[in-house]
């Protein structure tokens, strides 16, 4: 997996995303962190000085790259991410190979924005290798939906993942593969033992009541049981008292995001979709977790749900988006889902054998305690939580 990883940044919007992105894999990968800026040609004269601040500075710069460079590395250290920092003047696709060659990078990551003159900056041209040709290691680019580039056939914003990393089109087959699936997993969990579901259900509260930090100050949404899901209601009474803020969820329309509603134990219900109770005249919140019930669970972490697309779109449309914590049985586990560009991925998986964390390409086996610490960090690469609570 990727040990040292290189994260560039120029100050851009499309820099800070690829900040922000590099710390989260940072985070879960445990991976060695190396930032570098980088002054465009013709900026400053090259005039190689090493070592300022602790920084490796290869150019004698302006007070502008320097204080750039100074405040990712502050930023990356108040979320827990200890950084190397490297400033360098020059062409860009040449310093970033240079760079990653001599530190033997394992991953690249940086922004996404197109020239004027069309293509992307990385690119390169029909004279120039791209900086895929010229480096040995993997790149992530972190992608807006704002940036996305023009195409002549619409396509899904806030895409987790795309057809070169597995992701096939939803053709009819495939819908109607999903359908099946769907039934299957439903037929399977329903028909457990009752008290195979209880031995199940014990182990993963265990889990989560192990690794679970929310307490003051954070929005916490769970979900009713439904079809012998993993009845999450307990935990979250647990998470109640340690002053976490409940909320369930209630849908407002096909095709649209989530709303959360606060809940606590006497909250006036009704009765909603799937004949489900959700809070009736609570106030609106914004969760800044989510304990997610999957009905299929996939091998990246990938969730096949019940069709509606409702936390997909709600995951794509929260800013800073919350911590996703899936929770299932064994018998849920698929090899895909064959995940859309609209499915969001979770960030963890917790089952009755133990908890993982989505990692690139996959799920990672870590202990209650380690899945702590990562939600720690991970909450605080996103700003998580929001704001404390009122009252």
């Amino acid at each position: 997996m990727f040990k040292r990883v290189l994260l560039c940044y120029d100050g851009s919007e499309a820099g800070r995303r690829a900040l922000k992105r590099g710390a989260e894999l940072a985070i879960l990968l445990g991976a060695r962190v190396h930032v570098l800026s980088i002054i465009p040609s013709g900026v400053a004269d090259p005039a190689g000085i090493a070592g300022a601040a602790g920084q490796v500075c290869l150019v004698e710069d302006s007070t502008d790259y320097r204080k750039l460079l100074d405040e990712s590395l502050a930023w990356l250290r108040e979320r827990g991410v200890a950084a190397e920092g490297i400033l360098a003047a020059g062409d860009p696709l040449e310093q970033i190979a240079g760079c990653a060659k001599r530190l033997m990078i394992d991953l690249i990551v940086l922004g996404h924005y197109p020239q004027r003159s069309g293509g992307f900056w990385w690119s390169g041209t029909q004279r120039r290798a791209t900086l895929a040709e010229r480096v040995g290691c993997c790149i992530f680019v972190a992608v807006s939906a704002d940036s996305e580039p023009p195409s002549t056939a619409a396509r899904p914003q806030h895409a987790p993942e795309d057809a070169e990393n597995g992701c096939m089109p939803l053709t009819p087959e495939l819908a109607s593969w999903r359908k099946a699936e769907r039934a299957a997993l439903l037929a399977r969990r329903v028909a457990a033992s009752p008290a195979a579901h209880a031995r199940w259900s014990d182990a993963i509260a265990a889990q989560l009541r192990a690794a679970l930090p929310f307490g003051a100050g954070w929005v916490v949404g769970h979900c009713w049981p439904f079809q012998a899901e993993f009845d999450a209601r307990p935990i979250a009474a647990e998470l109640r008292a340690r002053g976490a803020l409940l909320a369930l969820p209630v849908v407002i329309a096909k095709g649209q995001p989530l709303e959360f509603r606060a809940w606590w134990p006497g909250a006036a219900m009704s009765t909603g979709v799937y004949n489900l109770p959700v809070p009736v005249g609570t106030p609106l919140v914004v969760p800044d977790a989510l304990l997610v019930p999957p009905v299929g669970i996939g091998d990246r972490g990938d969730r096949l749900g019940y069709g509606g697309g409702f936390f997909d779109r709600t995951l794509a449309a929260l800013a800073p988006r919350p911590l996703a914590l899936a929770h299932a049985f064994e018998l849920s586990r698929i090899p895909t889902s064959h995940p859309q560009s609209h499915d969001m991925l979770m960030d963890f998986v917790v089952t009755e054998a133990g908890i993982e964390a989505a990692v690139p390409g996959g799920l990672e086996r870590v202990s209650a305690d380690e899945c702590r610490r990562r939600i720690l960090r991970l909450a605080a690469v996103r700003g998580l939580p929001r704001a404390v609570p009122r009252g």
